[in-house]
């Protein structure tokens, strides 16, 4: 689920796997080092224009008569905004992918282990103990060494905070980004210093996120921040919408923006089936039948994603900021006491789970040598 933002924070320190990614990211990052010294950041928040001539959104001009947010905020209040990640719900191939490989090789290695013993204990003959123990050898070897490579993998998207929050704090003119250690952390960034990465046509919006950055001078830790936010847009005006949206609340406050429906924080198990279906709006939308109906028939397929993109879900914890953070946009302990309810809801139903897969599969947690 986090892959996008763990590379991308890998590629601003320079640790990416790849040798190419490396360099590209060193070649990035002084491109982005000349621009500093030559002003590029004042200039872009002060003129409103790129390199390239074009136009760019500030946080001082309006660029929308109708400021929304749908399906974007897990917060609303006087102080602060609480804003989703595209890939949010974005999660459950690698678990899918580490449960069912993890169970069909562990099975297998237990299952040629209780042959190897089998076979000693009815021949018993030397030669079979010592084929019997390097094959037993290579199994756990084996072993040791997939299973740290699983791990990582199934930690990408489990075992971490349920979700990305980005919190736009009015009062105190910051924004904070809540991610997993692995992905940068938790940070604190000042709202005047932010670049809106996008046009004023719009014409690069379709499909994409809105694209929030900070230079290196700018932070606190002087890496250079990118931030996705909210979700895809399925037209071009929905980011430049969803842009006003944010741009009045932290500069004309509270009462120039719409309430907004919040997303609920409880997975409950449908949940993860409407984001499926969600992503194949703009087939529909596009009125590509051809594509529609292959959507149809892949339904079942969907089905099973969202199954194990629920158990993801389940297999993570409710996020909070710290406390320092908390205690400056005014928040109480409750919401730490909020979020650990919500992490016994889901807990409760990722038992729920295994004691139904224990008693409708009796074999299944169990490895017979």
């Amino acid at each position: 689920m986090y892959f996008v933002e763990r590379s991308m924070f890998r590629a601003s320190i320079g640790k990416s796997w790849l040798k190419s990614i490396r360099e590209e990211s060193r070649r990035f990052r002084e491109e982005i080092a000349k621009a500093e010294a030559e002003g590029e950041p004042e200039v872009l928040r002060g003129k409103g224009m790129n390199s390239e001539g074009g136009r760019i959104w500030r946080i001082h001009e309006s660029v929308s008569d109708t400021p929304r947010a749908p399906g974007a905020l897990y917060a609303q209040n006087d102080r602060f905004l609480d804003v989703r990640t595209p890939f949010d719900e974005k999660r459950g191939y690698a678990t899918i992918g580490v449960l069912m490989f993890s169970w069909l090789a562990y099975s297998f290695g237990f299952w040629i282990v209780g042959t190897i013993i089998f076979l000693i204990e009815r021949e018993g003959s030397a030669g079979r103990y010592i084929s019997g123990a390097i094959m037993i050898l290579s199994c756990l070897f084996m072993l040791v060494i997939l299973s740290p490579v699983l791990y990582f993998i199934f930690r990408i998207e489990t075992f971490v905070q349920r979700r990305l929050i980005v919190r736009f704090d009015r009062i105190n003119r910051k924004v904070y980004l809540h991610r997993p250690r692995y992905a940068g952390g938790v940070v604190a960034l000042d709202w005047e210093k932010v670049i809106v990465d996008e046009h004023e046509d719009g014409a690069d919006q379709i499909g994409l996120p809105l694209f929030l950055t900070w230079y290196p001078k700018d932070t606190p830790h002087k890496r250079g921040e990118g931030l996705l936010l909210g979700r895809n847009a399925h037209d071009v005006s929905d980011n430049r919408h969803f842009w006003e949206f944010i741009r009045r609340f932290m500069e004309d406050g509270p009462q120039s923006v719409p309430r907004q429906k919040l997303i609920g924080k409880i997975p409950w198990p449908w949940r993860p089936l409407l984001s499926v279906l969600g992503t194949q709006r703009a087939v529909f939308e596009s009125r590509h039948w051809g594509m529609a109906f292959a959507v149809v028939l892949m339904l079942p397929a969907f089905a099973l994603y969202a199954v194990f993109q629920w158990i993801s879900l389940l297999l993570c914890w409710e996020p909070v900021f710290p406390r320092k953070i908390r205690k400056a946009c005014g928040e109480s302990f409750l919401a730490v006491l909020q979020a650990r309810g919500i992490d016994l809801i889901a807990w409760s139903m990722l038992g729920g789970v295994i004691y139904w897969l224990d008693a409708t599969f009796p074999t299944l947690f169990t490895f017979t040598l």
